[in-house]
């Protein structure tokens, strides 16, 4: 490639960045990882970069509050994100909700009890089905953290036996419905799939698989694009990881968005770079 090429390519690189942040309330990085997009791909493979920018830059979001936005990704499939300063980083978590003809079905509680609250107020305000379940894909603070408002309104909260063993002794509540490996939930006339793949970022991390849509929602186990590093890894299980992913993905080849715990949505190159961190 030319240096004119690569010059006008990073150009359109950058402009397409500058546009994706304006639709941000300030700086965002990710609670695990630092998520800033580098000035060069490092990767080398600018035009794919323009690619995956540009779907950033049509994903916007609705402002629900400072502390919770939301994305549509399908007609009934949206990404939430929650908000949360310490000190002077401006961290988020990605989650999830599918919205059914009987109900709503939330992947992942947000980071705090206000961003949950305000997420709550939303859907009620928009949809005319009641939440119907809480699915909490492992035992960490930025699922967990937003947990209080939906035991306040008897939530179900459905999740591994691990994932509700380490919250209680966390300290946090405990998902009341548990399974081990995988569960279909049914949720009007579609399901969802939860999964249980094997241990990696923590050995309870599940993944949920939306079919009709084919979104998967990789969660902590997935780093989004432009990560530097696996982030946290206090609980991980590192020799398992590789394997874990790997069997994820033969299970959801058909996956068209892959959607990481923090960071920007993308394909399955979102799971090779994941691997690749893991070989470094």
């Amino acid at each position: 490639m030319s240096m004119a090429m690569k010059t006008l390519l990073a150009s359109s690189w950058l402009a397409a960045f500058a546009l994706l942040l304006a639709a941000s309330p300030g700086p965002v990085t990710a609670s695990e990882e630092p998520d800033e997009v580098p000035t060069a791909d490092p990767r080398g493979n600018y035009e794919q970069t323009i690619k995956y920018l540009q779907r950033a830059r049509a994903m916007q979001p609705t402002v629900v509050s400072p502390e919770m936005h939301v994305f549509k990704i399908d007609e009934d499939v949206w990404m939430h994100r929650s908000y949360i300063s310490l000190g002077d980083q401006r961290l988020h978590a990605n989650g999830l909700f599918f919205v059914g003809q009987d109900g709503i079905t939330i992947i992942d509680a947000p980071w705090t009890p206000i961003a949950s609250y305000d997420l709550l107020d939303w859907l009620e305000a928009n949809f005319d089905v009641p939440v119907r379940r809480l699915v909490i894909t492992h035992a960490h603070e930025d699922r967990l953290g937003g947990i209080d408002p939906f035991v306040e309104r008897n939530t179900p909260v459905y999740g591994t036996a691990d994932t509700a063993d380490t919250a209680r002794q966390r300290g946090w509540y405990a998902p009341n419905y548990t399974f081990d490996i995988d569960l279909p939930l049914p949720v009007g006339d579609r399901a969802i799939e939860l999964l249980h793949p094997g241990p990696g970022h923590t050995e309870d991390n599940i993944v949920v698989w939306v079919p009709h849509a084919k979104v998967l929602f990789g969660g902590c186990m997935v780093k989004s694009r432009y990560a530097g590093s696996l982030g946290f890894t206090g609980d991980a299980n590192e020799p398992a990881w590789p394997t874990s992913l790997r069997r994820m993905m033969s299970r959801y080849p058909d996956a068209k968005l892959v959607i990481p715990g923090h960071g920007l949505p993308g394909d399955q190159e979102l799971v090779e770079h994941t691997l690749d961190l893991l070989e470094d």
